[in-house]
């Protein structure tokens, strides 16, 4: 076929395009934007032990939701709605904790059941409490080698991840290896306890992805490192 250039078509096209109805303008955006209850929210992470000075500069920069590490579990509802409070009087939302203490269950040994206790008297306590997520983590080993600078536009340090420096390192002392099926069986038995917890407290479960998503860390499998692996999880348990 032969594709050879014609001042024709070429005026042709523009007349059609000048004769074409105009766009409609878009409706004047507004500023500051109007916020609701399914706009997204700014959140950022901050110490437990932020401060009046600290809050008040997260509310200067736009920020009224923040993430922390929660307390050592089982949590205490005291606690919980002491941080929430102190907080809410700088004007700030605490909407997301993270959970931590349960590596028995995750590692499959003998200290899983009691565990897991700890976490559903956690979950209650925070509903009570009045925070709405509880994020958590679940694999065998959270990879944090391979990480490394490299310089970018003007000096600026960027953090770099390179497999190669960290698929062939050994198990941690004490962690062992384990594959994919162990752990979501072992995370198929830890939500069916715990889902309907968060259910009848009003709190939801957030679990934080494997990063950086490659196929070992140190031996064990990821089980969140792709799109397939979370639809499988989400799967687990309704």
């Amino acid at each position: 076929m032969s594709c050879r250039f014609s001042r024709r078509a070429m005026v042709g096209a523009a007349g059609a395009a000048a004769l074409s109805p105009a766009p409609a303008a878009a409706a004047p955006a507004s500023w500051p934007p109007a916020e609701g209850p399914h706009t997204p929210k700014i959140c950022l992470g901050a110490p437990p032990t932020l401060d009046e000075a600290g809050m008040r500069r997260l509310k200067q920069i736009g920020v009224d939701y923040v993430l922390m590490g929660g307390p050592k579990i089982p949590w205490d509802e005291a606690e919980l709605r002491a941080r929430l409070d102190r907080f809410k009087a700088g004007g700030i939302t605490v909407c997301n904790m993270m959970i931590s203490g349960f590596n028995d269950v995750i590692w499959g040994r003998p200290g899983a059941d009691a565990q897991i206790e700890n976490v559903i008297r956690s979950i209650r306590a925070a509903g009570r409490a009045g925070l709405p997520v509880i994020e958590y983590n679940f694999y065998a080993h959270r990879l944090t080698e391979g990480y490394k600078e490299e310089v970018g536009r003007a000096g600026a340090g960027y953090t770099a991840y390179d497999y190669e420096l960290s698929k062939n390192l050994p198990p941690r002392e004490g962690v062992g290896t384990h594959t994919r099926a162990q752990q979501l069986k072992r995370a198929e038995g830890f939500l069916k306890a715990i889902v309907p917890e968060a259910e009848k407290a009003g709190v939801r479960l957030a679990l934080h992805p494997n990063d950086p998503p490659v196929p070992l860390s140190r031996g064990s499998e990821q089980i969140m490192a792709s799109f397939e692996h979370w639809k499988q999880y989400l799967n687990l348990v309704k």
